[in-house]
């Protein structure tokens, strides 16, 4: 039998346990399937997917292909060819679908498109490779039938025929479908349907003759009234040889099925006929020819002769004629038109074991299985009716031999089992199923195929009628006691087969425990009645009956091979330990009477005639004590203690103690036992425990106890029964049941007690206990003592009342209603009924009592027998009034948690406990443990917003406010650092300054965590107290670090991880908080002392200069010079000096000390303060003293003065000449700070031409998966989810795959990843930020091919984090603000995956003009590759702050074409710099990896045309400036020169670049655009030299450092340093300029383009927000509008804009990445609802964009509003959406190594995982989970 190659549609329902199932993930709509012969693949069609099954429908791989209309495996089964849409047809390598041949057309040259949506029948030709193909096509004129044989071979795909058939739109019929298609000898055969109603089968002729297809014959089959086509078989050995069986369903009617047969035979005798009556000259034709155009229906020719069917010799065109072609009916086998059943759609021929079965398949989806009882068709019978799915089975394919039939609905691939024998289990039902195929194999227990039974051929061995089962099975006796040995049982059963010769039954009675019960061989040949020895010892058993199944077993198949279930018991009688449990057992129990034990017989007993059983007794013949009831209807006994009284039992079947067998009464209460003396009164009358003279003392309280009766004899001691268990007795003693008379009648009465109040002792006693001149009461009140009041408490409260008062005494009533009305201070207080206790208390609450005074009286009127008597108790309660002085602190932020003390009066009135405080409407938690009268502290709770209001203090119904406001203000928040790059000294004990908003409202801490890098874990951490300087400014003191716990100093610089902790705060309780920050600590400054004396001459107005290194890392404020105890004023400080101004007040010698900040002190040395001669008084004596001199030496005088003179006159020239130069440097500097004004103002008004063309050519964008693994793992581009699954030694690759498939399984349960988010996240110790963002990225790639299910999973969790959030009262506008849960990094990883093509398809070419524009404005400007700055930055940081006024070198460079480039470039830039200018002109836009890197080639100057200079950036030529050595640049070659000498020199030639290979097998010319490799520029990377430098060489660039020479001397000239702060306006030539890109790429991202869709992700995050802040009561805006921020433009654009690297194969400089930072910056700025504190002392890079930042605010808002305006989405399209981008993106990684890596996660927390599995509810999830996990080991 062959299968006919039909259209097929595929789905999966659930049908059956042994039926097996797929659907495609993605929920594909399936269309064709074709199946190998042996039945182990398959593969399926979809929409756009070829899918590749194994036998029992596991997935093993698939390939993408469009619009697939028709599949079919060539012969041989080495190829799969796929027909498509537009008429294509593409063959694929069956073991590698990957593997594509190339494609052919369907039809002839000229083909057209597929008519519709017919599908295209293929099917395989006998021959290897062979594929044959059937299809209606169609043009704008008319239609077409397509027929072809194509062959596959050696891995490509030709035609070998196809033949073109054309029909008419007009006449006959309008439409042909192709149905199915078959091979038969030399014929192929087509069946088709037209119009719906018509079936015919074409046939061609398969030869190798030039004719081949060309002679087209068919016939119309009819089976019935019109018919459509449902199925096709073709049986090779029917009865008359090849017979086609057709199932057909009615066009109109839709219940209808039939099913008719035609005979090949028949099919070609009728095609003859038409041919031979067509040659014969009776146009009869049956013939079609493609080669003359259609007139009407089709076109058909006749032949002059008879001839070969497949080489006739067409006839003229005079004999055209349009004709059908001849008509053959059959009967219908089957017809199951009618109600019953629902249309045909598919049917299948399965041949098995000599049976000829045929499957039908319905409408909805029921499988219909009939049996032909004979080769000739006929009566075929249905024996099976299958409900498999709910939707139409399409079509049903058996590949012969195959256990399973596999049926195909439109989305589901179903493999039903051919017959399902193995679920039935006994006989009965396995005869009754009535399967041709099934029957009972009655020695081996089971429904099976004959084939499968053993010795088969014996009909009662192998049973397909019910009457042969065997029947009547049963054992006598059927039950047995447990401790019997030895026992014959007699066993019965009809048609019981007989043992084989070498075959033994034997009897097994079930399994019990561990032991398997076998029996003896039976013996005999009489297999009707049979005997069972039993003969072994059982084993003891727990429970009074053992029901075990009783067998018969064969030793051939050790099988029991009949049984009844439970039909044999063994009982235990021992296993009851009470007589009325053993008397009332269901087996032959008794009872011994005196020993007390159940046995099975009386001969156990010591005693036997005292042994009742079920059969002369029942368990009323137990004995039994019995209950008491009392007068309150209560089963118990009473006893009261301390009075000489026994206790009654009534009992029933007492046996008379003899011998040694006697009675105990036990009485137990507390723990306690007491045994009393029993007396027995007879079987019925009961027992009298009598309590001893000392019994009595042992119970000193009223209890609550239980009586028991204890039987002891020889080796007996039991415990009687009860009627009720426990036996319940109350033990009370009077005296303590209350400590008053009314107490005392009350109890009294109430338990039903005998006590009563006896006046004499002033106690409660019994009846017996009151002598008998004393008065006794035991009802009435009325001789008790005067009611008492003892205590009232709270004895104080408010005077609006409210007040819960319990008061206490002594007899205050005998019941409720004794209590006439209870005034305080003559206000009532309403009494708590329930609260009442007789004679004791109550309590009550008080009423308003306004105008009482403070301290008033309790009185109580009581009830006493009709009299009235009241108890007093006199000043007994205060009212007081609450006052609220004053409370500290006055305002808090809105997250709470801050302790506020008040202070006031009568605070602690009341119940104190009850009171309740409220600030600004916000509940205030009280500290009861500190409440006094004057004062009150609570904790404040966290409040939405901010808020004003007063501090309210409740008790009862007293409320209190305060006289002034209190206020909740914003959380405090840090915006950045006052000094962006910070640096700290080690010494440390320097002030780190934060700038932002409300800082002053909170005591704010400073964290420093100092982290070893090796295990990422925390080894010190330093806590430092913060000072707020204002509301938004805060100095945190920087402590001095431990330098041996830092292990990464090699750099000398040290980067902290640090953060700001508020404890009330939950904003700053984040180490991470200010990660956008660094402090990088260095060595500490070193202030260098006085070489001697410092001599300073008082009133010069000179400054005191000391000398030191490293002093730029400091800033003015944090030094201090001292001199003694007085300040030097500070001028200046720079790395090297500092200056200062000393007091006024300065006399004599003083030392001079330096500290910066709290712990670096220096003693600089010593200091000696001069008075100057004009300020020095002389005293009277002096004068006259040289006048004496002068008169004696005057003509000595004269000469000296005549020397001095001269010598004044000569230094008064050199200060002059001093003075001039001092003038000149200061117009100097003045000139040059004109000329950097005058060069920044031209800037701003004339360069506004940028001179880059950044949209050249395509746009270097990388690929998805380059672009999704930055995301995804941006700190490893090699991750393992790139390469296959690496499997460890020993581990079998196949176990470990399907381990890893059952836990994928097991994640696509959303219960179990919610779960195991939770467990993860709940060891925030050890599952630190790095591992949540590891998870979060594996489960994006488990998922990635399910986008729909990955997006569900995030919304759960997003979804929970938001509530988890709010919960825990954090602030809401800090959600999503940060990476800090496995849901925030996964919505990053959804948004990289879903925004992809909008940002290659739209918004991504505005980020690359802008990268190119900035570095285009950055190289007209000189950049210093060492430190990175650039003259044109638009970064703050980068810029260069010197005047350079480079010349431009005009080269050309020769490209690896030969062609000349003109490059621009500067005199200034380094070699490194000049070759990447060159690389950027050549390759242009070209990927960074698609061409040499700068390691690769050399740059040569070449002056001929033979050899070259080589040009490095270190050679034996670099500049030695000290102990600085300068990085080569171009003017270092003297280019200029070389230019000069070659315009005034003809026979000169200008200088030339070209680039060269490093590489000896490459030419300098032949440098190919697609080496690999990667240019790096940033200020560390210098270009590769072969000379060493030494490491500690220090090198530069275009500036020396600071430290090394205060006066910089740029390349322009020696000019004087200038303020730095004049080179800023650079910053606002280069913004003016760059500007336009920046608005650009800010509206291609923050707005709704033009005729473009709106990213449909973006639109379902931001609802999702919106019903989530709806769904929490969120109705503050700037909430909303801060999720959204931080969910999108924060979390991903700005990402992507400081990184164009994710997106582009492009490299990106660090001065680059500074101007994109500041990009970044302002558009941070304009997504924030606040308004950034702009002043004078911001970063320049802030104050850049103040204009634009407002409109871009604008903008971000009406961006929102947009979105929120379009129509929500709903599940459904996002779906479809989600499998576009799927289908689209293609490329994706390897999921496995994700599970992997997640099933280690989840191995590591495992015990938490399934604890909490379990603690969910989720217990069959955590069972999954253990199995797994032992599957792993």
């Amino acid at each position: 039998m062959r299968f006919v190659a039909a259209v097929i549609c595929l789905a999966i329902t659930c049908c059956s346990a042994t039926n097996l199932l797929y659907s495609p993930s993605n929920n594909d709509e399936l269309s064709v399937v074709t199946i190998t012969d042996a039945g182990d693949e398959l593969f399926v069609a979809g929409r756009n997917t070829i899918y590749k099954l194994s036998g029992n429908l596991v997935q093993l791989v698939s390939v993408n292909v469009s619009n697939i209309r028709g599949l079919s495996l060539s012969n041989g089964e080495q190829y799969i060819m796929a027909c498509l849409t537009n008429g294509s047809c593409v063959g694929y390598d069956v073991t590698d679908l990957n593997r594509i041949m190339s494609s052919v057309p369907l039809n002839e040259p000229g083909a057209e498109v597929l008519s519709g949506d017919d599908p295209v029948v293929m099917f395989p030709g006998e021959a290897g490779g062979i594929v044959f193909t059937g299809a209606a096509t169609q043009t704008t004129e008319m239609y077409r039938m397509s027929l072809g044989q194509y062959s596959i071979t050696g891995g490509s795909i030709m035609a070998n025929t196809t033949r073109d058939y054309r029909l008419a739109q007009s006449g006959g019929f309008n439409a042909r479908v192709f149905k199915a298609g078959f091979g038969i000898n030399n014929f192929i055969y087509y069946i088709v349907e037209d119009d719906g109603s018509e079936i015919r089968i074409l046939r061609v002729c398969n030869e190798s003759s030039n004719l081949n297809f060309q002679a087209l014959y068919e016939v119309e089959l009819v089976c019935g009234p019109a018919a459509s086509f449902a199925g096709a078989s073709v049986l090779e050995n029917g009865p008359n040889s090849e017979t086609l069986i057709l199932t057909v369903r009615s066009p109109t009617n839709v219940r209808s099925g039939r099913v008719c047969t035609y005979n090949i035979s028949d099919i070609n005798d009728a095609i003859d006929a038409g041919v031979a009556a067509c040659a014969g000259g009776e146009n009869r034709a049956a013939v079609w020819d493609n080669s003359f155009p259609a007139l009407n229906f089709y076109q058909l020719i006749c032949g002059d002769a008879m001839s070969d069917v497949c080489n006739l010799i067409l006839g003229s065109l005079a004999d055209l004629e349009a004709i059908r072609g001849e008509v053959l009916s059959s009967s219908s086998l089957i017809d199951e038109t009618g109600d019953q059943f629902s249309q045909f759609t598919s049917s299948v021929i399965v041949e098995v074991e000599g049976e000829l079965l045929i499957f039908i398949g319905t409408e909805d989806g029921v499988l219909l299985k009939y049996n032909f009882m004979n080769q000739n068709f006929s009566n075929p019978e249905r024996y099976n009716t299958t409900t498999i799915t709910d939707t139409s089975i399409t079509s049903l394919q058996w590949p012969m031999g195959i256990d399973y039939v596999y049926g195909l609905t439109n989305r589901q691939v179903i493999a039903i089992l051919v017959e399902d024998c193995q679920s039935f289990r006994d006989c009965t039902s396995c005869t009754g199923l009535g399967d041709p195929l099934c029957g009972w194999c009655s020695i081996e227990n089971k429904c099976s195929r004959r084939s499968q039974c053993s010795n088969n051929t014996d009909t009662r061995r192998w049973i397909q009628e019910q009457n042969m089962c065997v029947m009547n099975f049963a054992i006598s006796p059927n039950t047995l006691p447990v401790e019997l040995t030895g026992q014959q049982f007699n066993i019965t059963a009809d048609q019981l087969p007989p043992p084989l010769d070498n075959e033994n039954y034997y009897c097994v009675f079930g399994d019990l425990g561990s032991s398997l019960l076998e029996g003896d061989r039976i013996p005999g040949a009489n297999f009707t009645n049979l005997i069972c020895n039993y003969s072994f010892v059982l084993q003891q058993f727990s429970d009074d009956t053992a029901l075990v199944n009783f067998s018969l077993r064969s030793n051939l198949t050790n099988i029991n091979f009949i049984t009844i279930y439970d039909g044999f018991s063994f009982f235990n009688c021992s296993t009851h330990t009470s007589c009325r449990s053993c008397l009332s057992s269901n087996n032959l129990c008794g009872w011994c009477l005196y020993d007390k034990m159940c046995t099975s017989s009386s001969d156990q007993c010591r005693l036997s005639t005292d042994w009742i059983n079920t059969a002369n007794s029942s368990n009323t013949s137990c004995p039994l004590i019995l209950s008491r009831t009392n007068t309150n209807g209560v089963r118990e006994y009473q006893h009261p203690v301390g009075v000489s009284r026994n206790l009654s039992l009534n009992a029933i079947n007492l046996p008379a103690p003899i011998d040694n067998y006697t009675y105990q009464c036990i009485i137990s209460y507390n723990g306690t036992q007491a045994t009393l003396q029993t007396e027995y009164t007879g079987p019925n009358n009961g027992l009298e425990c009598i309590p001893g003279e000392n019994d009595s003392s042992l119970i000193e309280y009223v209890n609550d106890g239980s009586v028991s009766v204890l039987w002891t004899g020889p080796n007996v001691m039991y415990y009687l029964e009860t009627e009720i268990d426990p036996l319940t007795v109350i033990l009370y003693n009077c005296s303590a049941l209350a400590g008053g008379c009314s107490s005392c009648l009350s109890s009294s009465n109430l338990l039903s007690l005998d006590c009563g109040w006896c006046n004499n002792s002033g106690s409660c006693v019994v009846t017996e206990s009151c002598s008998m001149d004393s008065t006794f009461t035991s009802n009435s009140s009325s001789t008790c003592p005067l009611p008492q009041i003892t205590m009232v408490n709270p004895n104080s409260g408010p005077y609006e009342g409210g007040t819960d008062v319990t008061i206490t005494g002594t007899d205050l009533g005998v019941v409720f209603e004794d209590i006439i009305n209870i005034t305080i201070g003559g206000a009532s207080c309403t009494i708590y009924s329930d609260s009442y206790q007789p004679g004791v208390g109550f309590m009550c609450n008080t009423t308003s009592n306004v105008s009482a005074v403070s301290s008033v009286d309790v009185r109580i009127p009581i009830n006493r027998d009709g009299s009235l008597q009241t108890a007093v108790l006199s000043n007994g309660f205060r009212y007081a009034e609450v006052i609220i002085s004053d409370f500290a602190p006055k305002r808090i932020p809105q997250s709470g948690n801050i302790t506020i003390s008040i202070t006031g009066d009568n605070l602690n009135i009341s119940n104190f406990l009850l009171a309740r405080i409220t600030l600004a409407e916000t509940t205030c938690k009280v500290n009861f443990t500190t409440l006094t009268s004057t004062s009150a502290q609570c904790v404040a709770g966290s409040r939405e917003r901010r808020g004003t209001g007063p501090v309210v203090f409740f008790i009862d119904r007293s409320t209190t406010e305060s006289k002034d406001d209190f206020t909740y203000t914003d959380d405090p928040q840090v915006f950045s650092l006052a000094i962006v790059e910070r640096q700290i000294i080690r010494s440390g004990g320097i002030q780190v300054v934060f700038q932002g908003e409300d800082l002053n409202v909170v005591p704010i801490m400073m964290i420093i965590d100092i982290v070893r890098s090796t295990t990422n874990a925390t080894v010190m951490r330093y806590e430092q107290e913060c000072t707020a300087n204002s509301e938004t400014s805060l100095s945190c003191l920087f402590p001095m670090i431990n330098p041996d716990l830092l292990d990464n100093l090699e750099n000398k610089t040290y980067t902290f991880t640090y953060g700001l902790v508020a404890a009330s705060v939950l904003g700053l309780s984040d180490l991470q908080l200010m990660s956008q920050f660094e402090l990088q600590m260095v060595e500490d400054p070193v202030i260098l002392t006085f070489n001697n004396t410092l001599s300073y001459t008082i009133g010069s107005n000179t400054a005191i200069q000391i000398f030191g290194m490293n002093l730029a890392v400091v800033v003015q404020s944090e030094v201090t010079v001292n001199i003694n105890v007085e300040m030097c004023i500070i001028n200046t400080i720079n790395g090297t000096l500092i200056t200062c101004t000393p007091p006024q007040n300065a006399r004599g010698s003083s030392n001079v000390t330096v500290s910066i900040g709290r712990n670096l002190n220096y003693t600089v040395g010593r200091i000696q303060f001069e008075e100057s001669e004009g300020d020095s008084p002389i005293p009277i004596y002096i004068p006259i003293a040289v006048g004496v001199i002068v008169l004696i030496i005057i003509v000595v005088f004269l000469i000296i003065l005549c020397v001095v003179v001269r010598r004044y006159r000569k230094k008064e020239k050199e200060s002059e000449k001093l003075f001039a130069d001092l003038q000149l440097q200061l117009e100097e500097m003045e000139s040059g700070l004109a000329d950097e004004c005058k060069t920044a103002f031209t800037e701003l008004q004339t360069d506004l031409e940028l001179v880059c063309n950044p949209s050249e050519g395509n746009l270097p964008f990388l690929d998805f998966r380059s672009f999704a693994m930055r995301f995804l793992f941006p700190r490893d581009p090699n991750h393992a989810i790139l390469r296959p699954l690496e499997i460890p030694k020993g581990a079998n690759r196949e176990n470990v795959m399907r381990n890893l498939e059952s836990f994928r399984k097991l994640l696509m349960n959303k219960k179990f990843v919610h779960t195991m988010v939770k467990t993860l996240e709940g060891n925030p110790q050890k599952f630190g930020i790095p591992d949540r963002c590891n998870v979060a990225s594996y489960l994006m790639v488990a998922f990635q091919t399910d986008l729909d299910y990955a997006t569900e999973i995030l919304i759960l969790l997003l979804g929970d984090l938001i509530q988890r959030s709010l919960s825990n009262r954090q602030n809401p506008k800090l959600l999503l603000r940060r990476t800090e849960s496995i849901a925030e990094k996964m919505l990053a990883n959804w948004l990289c995956f879903l925004l992809y093509p909008y940002i290659s398809d739209y918004c991504g070419e505005s980020l690359y003009v802008l990268v190119k524009a900035i570095k285009a404005r950055l190289e007209k400007g000189p950049i210093d590759v060492v430190t990175g700055e650039a003259k044109y930055s638009l970064s703050d940081e980068r810029l260069l702050r010197h005047s350079i006024d480079p010349k431009p070198v005009d080269g050309f460079a020769l490209s690896p074409t030969g062609e000349e480039i003109p490059i621009k470039m500067w005199e200034c830039d380094t070699v490194t710099q000049a070759k990447e200018k060159i690389l950027d002109a050549i390759y242009k836009n070209n990927p960074v990896s698609s061409r040499p890197s700068i390691t690769e080639i050399d740059l040569e100057l070449a002056t001929s045309t033979e050899h070259g200079v080589p040009l490095r950036d270190f050679d034996a030529s670099n500049e030695h400036d000290g102990e600085f050595r300068k990085i080569n640049t171009l003017g270092h070659f003297h280019l200029h020169a070389m230019s000069a000498e070659a315009t005034s020199n003809p026979k000169k030639p200008p200088p030339k670049f070209r680039l060269v290979t490093r590489r000896e097998d490459r030419s300098p010319i032949n440098i190919r655009a697609d080496m690999v490799g990667t240019i790096i520029l940033n200020p560390s990377a210098l270009s590769t030299t072969t000379l060493s430098i030494a490491e500690d060489d220090k090198i530069y660039h275009l500036v020396r450092p600071e430290d090394y020479n205060a006066e910089q001397t740029g390349a322009g000239g020696g000019r004087q340093k200038l303020i730095r702060e004049v080179f800023l306006p650079r910053l606002l030539a280069t913004k003016r300029i760059l500007q336009p890109f920046v608005d650009d790429l800010f509206k291609a991202v923050f707005t709704i383009p033009r005729g473009r869709a709106m990213p449909k992700a973006i639109k379902y995050l931001f609802d999702f927000l919106d019903w989530q802040a709806a769904h929490n009561g969120i109705n503050d805006p700037e909430v909303l509008h801060t999720w959204k921020t931080n969910s999108l433009p924060l979390r991903f654009w700005v990402n992507v804009i400081k990184n164009p690297e994710f997106v582009f194969d492009i490299n990106k400089s660090a001065t680059v990445d500074s101007c994109l930072s500041t990009v970044a910056s302002a558009y941070i700025d304009a997504c924030s609802t606040k308004e950034y504190p702009y002043s004078k002392d911001a970063p320049a890079s802030k104050l850049l964009y103040i204009s634009e930042v407002k409109t871009y605010k604008q903008m971000i808002q009406q961006y929102y509003q947009s979105i929120q305006s379009l129509p929500k989405i709903g599940d459904h399209e996002m779906a479809t959406y989600l499998r576009e981008v799927y289908q689209n993106q293609q490329t994706y990684f390897v999921s496995e190594c994700a599970l992997n890596e997640l099933f280690k996660y989840c191995k590591q927390y495992s015990e938490q995982l399934i604890e909490n599995l379990e603690g969910d509810g989720l217990r069959s999830l955590a069972t999954n989970f253990e199995k797994l996990l032992e599957e792993f080991q």
